[in-house]
């Protein structure tokens, strides 16, 4: 495992790790490799993943009522 370090200014991490993402998968390097985002975009996606799940468990009993209020 080789653990690689960087420091991002002037620019937002989606945009940053999508560009990362894409000049590895370009280069070749990793078809017999794997690799592994980490850190703070780790975090962030993880954090994605929750909000999603929290919006979905708010919205399906709003849609619910509405849909048993206005039934015709």
């Amino acid at each position: 495992m080789t653990a690689v370090t960087a420091r991002i200014e002037g620019r937002d991490l989606g945009s940053t790790a999508a560009e990362v993402k894409a000049v590895l998968d370009k280069s070749g390097l990793f078809t017999q490799h794997l690799f592994e985002m980490g850190g703070l975009y780790a975090q962030q996606q993880i954090a994605f993943r929750g909000l999603i799940a929290v919006l979905i468990a708010g919205v399906r009993p709003g849609l619910r009522l509405l849909i048993f209020l206005y039934e015709r």
